[in-house]
């Protein structure tokens, strides 16, 4: 029997989760909901650590296996940084690259009592009996995207006849269909079709009032037509991470360059005009070149700068504070950029540039 509840606070991209409302939900809902999920790339796991301790919440967390050269690193920072010494369950979180070395190492943690479990996440059939084979077991936990659009009913087969317990996400058909998607099937129908294919359903929404409202409008006993729209195709997918291509701006805080949707972005300037109007900015005094072999494979920006913190860690750097963006030391902030011809991307491509920067710190932040 899984030890995770039906639903889990998802807390990818989400910018309130850390906002008192959720805690207040946790209270008005008990039961419904003890378990958070989250991942090293995502790079929020000290915003979450509040609302983890208000309700004593069980973590799921993910590692991608293009992080394995640096593992041990990130793991460790991941446990630092949440101020936890033990996560529930850990899984890899895509099948994009060899992955056999980072589940070794995974069971490792586990072996030391630092993981109560090691599952997967976006895995195909093929790769799940590749598991088996060089595991001798089956993992415990499949993470995939499950709705109306998109439904893998092999996998979900698959995974329901070797026991293998199946995490929902992007029921909703990600954040940026999801008001069309309710429009059509209605928010009720969305929250229970994905929860009478899986074990365990993902919510994910910025609106505490929304997280209220998928659980209080699932209905076990709605039918749903399961297989409607259903695909096998890859290319249906919702979420495909390396084609997710949101326009992005630069802008100006005082001097400090900055992806959209920060919370402290102003005026939107082009690349070139940004970095001609900052003052403050000069390459980053580190080892670029150990920089860039360490993180050979990374693939978001994210992940980037999960690794800096560690890396400036590592290098002797006292680090005083983070942000999704960027990490700080007593003088100085850091700031890590993919760079497309002008243009920033959130994803690593043949074409993109990575730019280590560091800015002076200003007082305000």
């Amino acid at each position: 029997m899984s030890i995770f509840s039906k639903f889990i606070f998802g807390s990818y991209e989400s910018n309130n989760i850390t906002n008192r409302s959720y805690h207040q939900l946790l209270d008005e809902l008990p039961g419904c909901i003890n378990t958070i999920d989250t991942a090293i790339s995502y790079n929020n796991i000290n915003q979450l650590l509040p609302i983890i301790k208000h309700k004593n919440l069980r973590v799921i967390s993910k590692i991608a296996p293009q992080m394995h050269r640096v593992m041990n690193q990130l793991i460790d920072d991941h446990f630092e940084e949440a101020g936890l010494n033990y996560i529930d369950l850990m899984l890899i979180h895509n099948n994009r690259c060899d992955w056999v070395p980072t589940v070794k190492g995974l069971l490792e943690y586990k072996k030391v009592g630092k993981l109560g479990d090691v599952g997967v996440s976006n895995f195909s059939i093929e790769d799940l009996e590749r598991y088996k084979v060089v595991f001798g077991e089956y993992p415990a936990y499949n993470e995939f995207e499950i709705n109306p659009l998109y439904t893998p009913l092999d996998v979900i087969n698959f995974c329901k006849d070797h026991d293998i317990k199946i995490i929902a996400y992007c029921i909703l058909g990600g954040k940026y269909n999801a008001d069309n998607m309710v429009k059509i099937y209605t928010l009720s129908y969305l929250v229970s079709y994905a929860a009478s294919l899986a074990d365990h359903v993902i919510l994910r929404s910025d609106n505490v009032d929304h997280i209220r409202s998928m659980v209080l409008t699932y209905n076990e006993d709605l039918v749903v037509d399961k297989y409607k729209n259903s695909a096998v195709d890859d290319e249906e997918k919702v979420m495909v991470p390396m084609k997710y291509r949101p326009q992005l701006r630069m802008a100006l805080n005082d001097g400090i360059v900055l992806y959209q949707g920060n919370q402290y972005c102003s005026e939107s300037v082009s690349m070139s005009e940004a970095l001609s109007l900052v003052n403050t900015y000069e390459d980053a005094d580190i080892d670029v070149t150990d920089f860039l072999i360490n993180t050979a494979g990374f693939e978001f920006i994210t992940d980037y700068r999960v690794y800096l913190r560690t890396y400036l860690r590592q290098q002797g750097y006292k680090i005083v504070g983070i942000s999704s963006d960027m990490c700080y030391t007593d003088d100085m902030m850091y700031q890590i950029y993919i760079v497309d011809g002008d243009n920033l991307s959130k994803v690593k491509t043949s074409t993109g540039r990575l730019l280590v920067k560091q800015f002076r710190r200003l007082e305000r932040v």
